[in-house]
């Protein structure tokens, strides 16, 4: 249930930084283009991801420590987005496998 919390961190500071004014539209690969373009849906989704990723964690540690465990998970994907995304190492394919290893790792080894 951890990865899923920070997958979705992730993935709302993604689609985030896709709605930056500085954001190149015209490179953008499938979602992330069409999403770029209605900023309404683009917000919606955004708020939903960090909504269920902040319920989740408060559901898994309780309220306090899901609360403080949300803020250093949001900030700690705000940062990795920021730092590894311009650079092109961070897409939506490279993020699911991530997820998906980071599941399979907590599902069977922990």
């Amino acid at each position: 249930m951890f990865s899923t919390i920070c997958f979705l961190y992730l993935l709302g500071f993604l689609l985030w930084m896709n709605t930056s004014q500085r954001a190149m539209r015209e490179n953008m690969p499938g979602i992330t283009g069409y999403l770029s373009g209605r900023l309404l849906l683009n917000s919606a989704l955004i708020v939903a991801f960090f909504l269920a990723a902040l319920l989740m964690s408060v559901y898994l540690f309780g309220l306090g420590s899901g609360v403080f465990s949300a803020i250093v998970v949001l900030m700690t994907a705000g940062s990795l987005s920021v730092l590894l995304a311009p650079f092109k190492y961070l897409n939506f394919w490279i993020l699911c496998a991530g997820y998906l290893a980071c599941v399979f790792l907590e599902l069977f080894l922990l």
